[in-house]
């Protein structure tokens, strides 16, 4: 027996009304299997398979002591009611469903009927137990609702039996909990049929197990199961199997969808939003890092207030410029806060401020110091009003030092301390002393000689 001579045997068994399904499943998964097996279409079956394969074919021709009756019922005329009855079952080989006809009879007796049934091999790709229920569920209100709506009869219930009580649980739960395969299916059946109307059904009781591990031809022949149905369909309703207690979706389901949980810290200034410097060792990465958060904070308010993005992927001079600023004031308030006050009332700094000797403005809400270079045309701005620092009171200024010899940054800043300060209270400013001769050439061209210790003043 080849792999061609397999599928042609298989496609030769006419039954789309499935209601052989039972048993054709079977030689669908050996197919399947067979494919797996890589074989070529003339190659012989593997003896594991070949084995397999000739049980089937043996019972393949017991097929003709099967009787299907043409009709569902001969009292079907005499029905009080009538209910649609769908299975659902899966197992890691395949899964499907069977409906069922039941007729409530005028003498008080039940009349049940097979009416079709469909089955599918389950995926190469492994999936999970409950993953393949909610298939198989998917598939039962499918069928149920092809069933109801090409018969004229005049259904007055349809429900839908299921083993698997997580399958259950997500179809009474909401779609949008979940992660899109589970979503999507649980939105399908619910499209298709009423949640209410699926219950659960003990595993030994439900017929569409049948269907995901397939049956033998003459348990067909000498059992009424497969053709009316379990047993309690036949009874009253409250004989019926009692609804298991419903699960509740547990936080560790591995379907559910994953939400984001966050804080909101309301600011009232971007100076609250800096980040913590002592996780920075260069001043330039330092300033890099709080113009991409600043970018970050003026997206979102853009965003809340409909307005257009900045869509460049790189810094702007001016972000870049605007974080620098943001540092330069939080120096400044931490370091000298009674003198930035009073500088923005627009009064002059008290006689014992220590900055008394020193000639300040504000400039851009930030203290820089000026003096005789103001009249030098040849300067550039930032060299004739230098922003003011205090490198001993903040955290800031080794990383500053450390930036100031790769630029200019030694005409940018005037720090207000003397060297022997530097050296004796705050180690990693050692850096600063590298540029000494530079910050004391320049005291002598702005006649502040008392910020850089020329004089040899205490702050």
């Amino acid at each position: 027996m080849t792999k061609r001579q397999a599928l042609s045997t298989v496609m030769a068994v006419f039954d789309p009304l499935g209601l052989l399904a039972c048993f054709t499943i079977r030689a669908r998964v050996l197919l399947q299997d067979i494919w797996c097996s890589g074989i070529g279409w003339d190659d012989e079956l593997p003896t594991s398979i070949k084995v397999r394969w000739d049980e089937w074919c043996q019972d393949l021709q017991s097929l003709c002591k099967v009787n299907i009756p043409r009709c569902y019922s001969l009292a079907v005329a005499d029905a009080t009611s009538i209910e649609l009855h769908t299975f659902c079952d899966a197992s890691e080989k395949a899964f499907g469903a069977a409906s069922y006809w039941r007729f409530q009879l005028s003498n008080a007796s039940v009349a049940t009927s097979l009416v079709m049934a469909k089955t599918r091999v389950a995926p190469l790709k492994p999936l999970s137990i409950p993953r393949l229920e909610l298939q198989a569920a998917v598939l039962g209100a499918r069928l149920s609702s092809a069933v109801l709506q090409h018969h004229s009869f005049d259904c007055c219930k349809s429900v839908l039996w299921s083993d698997s009580q997580t399958a259950l649980s997500w179809i009474r739960a909401d779609a949008r909990c979940y992660k899109p395969f589970v979503a999507h299916r649980v939105g399908e059946i619910k499209e298709l049929t009423n949640e209410s109307n699926w219950r659960w059904v003990p595993t030994a009781d439900n017929v569409a197990d049948d269907l995901s591990r397939g049956v033998p031809v003459m348990e067909i022949v000498e059992s009424t199961r497969w053709l009316q149905g379990p047993d309690f369909l036949r009874n009253q309703p409250a004989s019926w199997p009692s609804a298991a207690p419903e699960v509740e979706p547990e936080d560790t389901d591995p379907e559910l969808k994953r939400e984001f949980c966050g804080a909101t810290v309301a600011t009232t200034s971007l100076q609250e939003a800096l980040p913590d410097i002592a996780r920075f060792s260069s001043w330039m990465r330092l300033v890099r890092t709080t113009a991409w958060v600043t970018r970050f904070v003026e997206r979102l308010k853009a965003r809340v207030a409909k307005k257009a993005v900045n869509p460049s992927s790189e810094l702007l001079p001016s972000e870049f410029r605007h974080a620098q600023q943001l540092w330069w004031e939080n120096v400044q308030q931490q370091s000298f806060p009674d003198e930035l006050a009073a500088l923005q009332q627009g009064k002059p700094v008290t006689r014992s401020s220590r900055l008394a000797s020193l000639t300040l403005t504000l400039l851009d809400s930030t203290i820089v110091v000026h003096g005789r270079t103001d009249n030098t045309p040849h300067l550039s701005e930032s060299t004739k009003r230098p922003v003011l620092l205090h490198p001993i009171t903040h955290p800031a200024a080794p990383r500053l030092g450390r930036s100031s010899r790769a630029g200019t940054s030694s005409e940018r800043f005037t720090p207000a301390v003397l060297d022997s300060q530097i050296s004796s209270r705050c180690s990693p400013c050692l850096e600063l002393l590298f540029e000494v001769p530079s910050l004391r050439s320049h005291t002598a061209a702005t006649g502040n000689g008392a910020a850089t210790g020329v004089q040899n003043r205490s702050v």
